[in-house]
This record gives structure tokens, C-alpha cells and sequence, in this order.
């Protein structure tokens, strides 16, 4: 594996870097990077081709302004004809939902494939009536860069792949942006494997100042919504918030003198500052 490979995953997770030193000599990423594209009309839908054989391996559908007796906005994915290529997901209830899974995931044989497939048709990542979010679904909009966790079956084995989505205000559409595959049989895939520079070069935009009374935020515009948490060193929640705007002044004044963590997130990844105050 590859040393920058390496120094990148392990900022994200240690368990997914002893994964990749594994697994990753002998996988094979196929990437496919499609022109965004959306679908914000009622019944358009998607045929993902994960592998880009010709033939299909999931439908994701699109609703919009419709159903009874309320207004509904969603967004379904199921397998194309297979029924048993799967989603990363859970079922809750008698419904299925797909996980929005974070980039440097890694998705395979131990991931829990019930998000859709097999007996479970409907996957529903996104479902709103008449302005409320159905409570489990993981994909409500807006939301930027989130990944679901695939598995194809070929044959009579397995290969796991990701898809990058973003999903449009009020979930009235989506974007599907690319997707990948590993064709190695059975071996796991680490979820936007090709993108995590790109992705790790936007996070790390975010300018961080501190002053006496005052901490200051000030994010991309690439980023739409950056959350952050402040910690003490023990892990405690002090205070936390959405950064839409450009930037944000978060009033400090009242901290003693100490050490805190600064954690922020943003386009599906995490980044965690020290912070010491005098």
C-alpha cells in the first residue's frame, strides 16, 4: 500500500488503515466518474451500472409532489432485476434503510446489507410527506456527497462497490456524481478511495482563529454546512452548531484556561483540532 494512502486513512479511522494493509495489494477499484446527473421529475429514475457491463445493477427512483393523502418527496433505491444484489442499510419495522455512509467506510463481507435486496425490494433513503422526514431515513435534503455501500453479486460470488450522491433541497431531487467497484471477488472497498485528497483538501480549507473571548470559523463555499463541536479533554460536549454562512464568532469568553478539542465535519468527513487556551 501506498505510504500517502496510508497517512491519509489514518487520519479517519485506524481499524479501516489495518484493513487496507490487508486487502488492498490485491484489489482492483474500478471508478466511473459520470457527469452529474439529476433527477427532479416525478417517476425519473437512475440505472446504476456498477460495474459498467451493460447491465444494470440498481434503479434509484425519484417522487416528487406526489402520493395520498399527503404531498410526498422521495427517493427509493432497489435492485434492478437481481433482487439479490444488496444496499448497506438497516430495517426498521417492516421498512428498509439505506445507511449514508461517511468516505475512508469500508464496506464488505461484515457490513450489514440491509438496506435493500434479497427479499427487502425497497430500500428508502429519503421519504418526506407533506414536509416531515420519515423518522429512519438517512438521506433527507439537502445533503452533499453521501455514499451508499453496494454489493453486486456476479455469478455465484460477491463484489462491493459505492455510489456518491447528493440529494436537493425539500428531497425533490438527486445527483448521482460517480461510483466504484472492486473486482475482486469478496474483498472489501474503501468508500471514496479515489476522492479522499480531494475531499481531505476541502475540509482542511476551514480557517480556524482564536482570540481571547472569541473562536472563528470561516469555511469554503465548497462546503454547504460544516458542523462543529466543542470538547473539553475528557470528551464533554460544551457547544456545538451548523456553520452555513461563511463564517461564524463563537463566544469562548467563559472557558477556563485549558486544553479543548475542536471537532468539525463536513462533505461526509471529520477533523479534529486541539485548541489551548491561556
Amino acid at each position: 500500500m501506498k505510504n500517502d494512502l496510508k497517512k491519509e486513512l489514518l487520519k479517519y479511522s485506524s481499524a479501516a488503515a489495518a484493513v487496507l494493509a490487508v486487502n488492498h495489494a490485491e484489489a482492483q477499484y474500478q471508478y466511473t466518474n459520470i457527469p452529474d446527473t439529476t433527477i427532479n421529475v416525478n417517476n425519473g429514475f437512475f440505472n446504476l451500472d456498477l460495474d459498467q457491463d451493460g447491465n444494470p445493477a440498481f434503479t434509484i427512483h425519484k417522487y416528487v409532489d406526489t402520493g395520498a393523502p399527503g404531498n410526498t418527496n422521495a427517493v427509493f433505491i432497489t435492485p434492478y432485476t437481481a433482487t439479490i444484489n444488496r444496499v448497506a442499510g438497516e430495517q426498521k419495522g417492516q421498512y428498509n434503510y439505506p445507511f449514508n455512509l461517511e468516505a475512508a467506510t469500508i464496506v464488505g463481507p461484515t457490513t450489514d446489507m440491509d438496506g435493500c435486496g434479497g427479499q427487502f425490494t425497497n430500500g428508502y433513503m429519503a421519504f418526506v410527506v407533506d414536509g416531515q422526514a420519515y423518522p429512519n431515513s438517512n438521506w433527507i435534503g439537502p445533503l452533499t456527497n453521501g455514499y451508499l455501500g453496494l454489493q453486486l453479486w456476479k455469478g455465484a460470488v460477491r463484489h462491493y462497490g459505492w455510489a456518491r450522491l447528493d440529494i436537493g433541497d425539500s428531497s425533490r431531487s438527486f445527483t448521482l456524481l460517480d461510483f466504484s467497484v472492486n473486482l475482486t471477488p469478496d474483498s472489501s472497498i474503501v468508500v471514496g478511495y479515489e476522492l479522499l485528497g480531494e475531499l481531505e483538501n476541502l475540509l482542511e480549507g476551514v480557517r480556524i482563529g482564536v482570540s481571547d473571548d472569541y473562536l472563528e470559523l470561516t469555511k469554503p463555499a465548497t462546503i454547504t454546512q460544516l458542523n462543529w463541536r466543542l470538547l473539553d479533554a475528557t470528551g464533554k460536549l460544551l457547544n456545538e452548531g451548523a456553520l452555513l454562512d461563511p463564517k461564524a464568532v463563537i463566544n469562548i469568553s467563559s472557558l477556563p484556561a485549558s486544553l479543548y478539542i475542536l471537532e468539525m465535519e463536513g462533505n461526509g468527513l471529520v477533523r479534529r483540532e486541539k485548541l489551548m487556551l491561556f
